[in-house]
Order: structure tokens, then C-alpha cells, then sequence
């Protein structure tokens, strides 16, 4: 491992686990968006870019690890999970020239 706190844990291939405790559920409950971004926020990683689709029934977010220049795609579907008390699972892979631009662009 490579990196750990008390949501999220980074493997040294750079996937990331994230979990919620309870007090991270409740909080999740009355504003999902801002308790996902202070849980990435403890680990570098930061939104990119805006939603888009991932299939005709799912939208996602580019995540941008600063730490280890790794990016991930967060399904929002994933939100239910992490209420849920469930962990997900960050896939890691290194940026491509569109996610170069959007970090140049967030000034990152």
C-alpha cells in the first residue's frame, strides 16, 4: 500500500479504494459532493473536467491524483455505494492528451 487515510487507501499500482465510516454516510446524505471531494481531497485527487457520459444510463468524472499523475473515472452511480457503507474500487491509468488539456486548463 501505498498511501493510506481514514476513507481512502492508494496501492502502489494506483488504485484507489474508497469507504465511508458512518459520520462520512450522513454527511454523504445532506451533500454528496462536497463529502466525495474532502474524501479525495485527503489523498491529492481532485474533479476535472465535467460529467459525461459513461453509457446510455450512467454518467462519470475524470479524478486527477496530483500525487501520483494517475487519473480514475468516478461513476456518480458509485454514490448509492459509498451511502451504503460499500467500498469502491478506483481503477488507475496514466493521463491521455485530452486529460493533459484539462489539467493545464484547471491549472493543476
Amino acid at each position: 500500500m501505498l498511501r493510506t487515510t481514514d476513507h481512502c487507501k492508494e496501492y502502489k499500482n494506483g488504485n484507489i479504494i474508497i469507504k465511508y465510516d458512518r459520520d462520512m454516510i450522513a454527511e454523504s446524505k445532506r451533500d454528496s459532493l462536497l463529502t466525495l471531494s474532502s474524501v479525495l481531497d485527503e489523498i491529492d485527487c481532485s474533479f476535472i473536467g465535467e460529467t459525461y457520459c459513461l453509457n446510455n444510463y450512467e454518467t462519470g468524472h475524470t479524478v486527477y491524483n496530483s500525487y501520483s499523475d494517475l487519473v480514475y473515472i468516478f461513476a456518480w452511480s458509485e454514490l448509492e455505494a459509498l451511502e451504503a457503507g460499500k467500498a469502491v474500487k478506483l481503477f488507475a491509468r496514466k493521463p491521455d492528451e485530452t486529460d493533459r488539456e484539462l489539467i493545464e486548463m484547471e491549472g493543476m
